[in-house]
């Protein structure tokens, strides 16, 4: 193995990686805990937006509104298990009500907090003693991110919808002196990111990757920042986080770690359970969303284009018995009786957060709609799935409130 090089950029502080760490858990907790302030209306028992439980039933009964207390229960129990070795065993048993309230509400699996759940079973260990499998877990973690959240943005949707969404803000800033340079910009940005994942392995790379990774945190933050979208909050406490993770998990330190050079040494670093948790996270099922096999969420096919769409197209009648403010969000047109309820925009005002971009959450969502409904055309459900990549076609199947 080769020691890393030291003469690029490094902390003053934080010398050694079980310092590190403490570091690394430390931002994690913070950055949850106002990730979580700013969602909050999500982990209510209460709330106007529709819960939609993933197991058939519910682990206590509604009256009891036990959502709040669960999350209190890991956020108050967290830092005892994590900073504290002779609780650090306890660490699973502080995570069971988080679990518990994903199993809840499907919609609580948002990208981070999925991130976050994942990356807590690896500290379990003793960092000092298993130093090079928890550091090596951790950057294996935030490169699969990088790297399928640009593969994921290879595709028209992303280049022809989301992109000149998402970059449409320089036009305000800078007019049209910058217009020239904002299509290169949409059509590389996929293609960069790839690139600053596959650069973050060698050593000769790494601080052009670093300087690269905070230059695509720091541009999205402007962005969606109030003075571009002023768009999905909850998400910026995350782009900070991921900026210093990156800095703390790449950037060399005094006890410098080794790097995997040989096929021997990654032989050795895969045997460990925490690589190969976070290889399964991060890297064996994430390409499975290419299929529809798994979840766009975890797959962190984050402003790609490629999220599964749903109009709910209700009449007036079965518009009146929705809450308050999803009325707010209903779209009409003088030609149909039908209105348009965008789901992503309710759940986006009501919880803070994007709905959880899913078929089976949009047919469940549209169930407990139709439980209002007299009449079996009353409300029309129309799922549009993943598009091809490079005709941007999507799939629709249509449903009616008849169906259920």
């Amino acid at each position: 193995m080769k020691e890393e090089n030291r003469n690029i950029l490094t902390f003053s502080f934080f010398k050694t990686w079980p310092e590190r760490f403490i570091l690394i858990k430390g931002v994690l907790y913070l950055t949850l805990l106002v990730q979580i302030l700013l969602s909050y209306s999500l982990w209510k028992s209460q709330r106007e937006f529709f819960k939609i439980p993933l197991l058939p039933f519910s682990f206590f009964p509604a009256s009891w509104e036990m959502d709040e207390i669960l999350i209190w229960a890991t956020m108050l129990t967290l830092p005892f298990t994590l900073f504290i070795t002779s609780l650090r065993r306890f660490l699973p048993i502080t995570l069971i009500p988080a679990l518990i309230l994903g199993l809840e509400d499907q919609n609580r699996w948002q990208p981070w907090f999925f991130q976050y759940l994942v990356m807590w079973p690896l500290f379990l260990t003793d960092e000092k003693v298993n130093k090079e499998s928890i550091l090596w877990s951790l950057r294996l973690l935030l490169i699969g991110i990088y790297f399928w959240s640009g593969l994921h943005k290879v595709n028209l949707s992303y280049w022809n919808e989301v992109g000149p969404w998402l970059f449409s803000p320089l036009e305000k800033w800078f007019g049209g002196s910058l217009s020239f340079m904002t299509r290169p910009l949409i059509y590389f940005s996929p293609f960069f990111e790839i690139l600053l994942a596959i650069f973050l392995f060698p050593i000769r790379t790494r601080k052009y990757a670093i300087i690269g990774v905070l230059i695509i945190h720091i541009s999205i933050l402007s962005l969606i920042s109030p003075w571009g979208h002023n768009w999905n909050k909850v998400v910026w406490p995350w782009n900070l986080l991921m900026m210093l993770l990156v800095l703390i998990v790449f950037l060399p330190v005094t006890n410098s770690s080794k790097e995997l050079t040989t096929k021997r040494d990654w032989h050795e670093i895969f045997k460990t359970p925490s690589i190969r948790w976070i290889a399964l996270w991060f890297w064996l099922l994430p390409p499975l969303a290419f299929f529809n096999l798994f979840d766009s969420y975890p797959s962190f096919a984050l402003y790609s284009g490629t999220r599964t769409k749903a109009h709910f197209f209700l009449t007036y009648e079965l518009q009146s018995q929705l809450p308050g403010q999803a009325l707010v969000h209903v779209k009409h047109s003088i030609e149909s009786e039908y209105g348009d309820l965008d789901i992503f925009a309710w759940s986006l005002h009501d919880l803070n957060v994007p709905i959880y971009p899913e078929s089976r959450i949009y047919l469940s969502i549209f169930k407990q709609i139709c439980k209002n409904a007299n009449f079996p055309n009353e409300g029309i459900l129309i799922i549009k799935n993943r598009p091809r990549p490079w005709t941007q076609e999507r799939r629709s199947k249509k449903f009616y409130c008849e169906t259920f």
